[in-house]
Parts: C-alpha cells; structure tokens; sequence
C-alpha cells in the first residue's frame, strides 16, 4: 500500500485526499492523516519536494470582474 502511495504521489502528484479516495475506491480504508504521515515519512510531503523546478499541475484562471467588490467569477 505505502509503494501504492508513492507511485500516485509521484506520477500524479495527487494530495493526501486524492490518494485516501482512490483507495477506498480500492476497498482500502485508511485515514487522510495517516496517507500524510506515509507521504512526510517518504520525503514527499510537500509539493516542492516533487518538483523542485516550481512545475505545478495547475492551470491559472482569469478573473472577471465589471467593478471592484463584485463578486468573482472564475473563466
């Protein structure tokens, strides 16, 4: 299990949430603290652990907004 959540942190860099689901998912029931706990334990308990180069799997949106204090909508 712990080789199971080294890989997904790895090749997805999914958090600690992600992985706890998809192993329900898998019949596995474990607790998101305890996922955490394996991550820290392996050195990869912070993004910047994995990618070292600042890459991210995030896409920056833009905000659109008439006026200032209008409520955001994100595109």
């Amino acid at each position: 299990m712990i080789q199971q959540i080294e890989a997904w942190r790895r090749e997805h860099k999914w958090s600690a949430r992600r992985i706890t689901d998809e192993l329900a998912d898998l019949a596995i029931v474990i607790n998101r603290r305890t996922v955490s706990r394996h991550l820290s334990h392996l050195g990869l308990g912070q993004r910047r652990f994995i990618d070292p180069s600042g890459e991210n799997n995030r896409k920056p949106g833009t905000i659109v907004a008439r006026w200032p204090g209008q409520w955001l909508t994100w595109t």
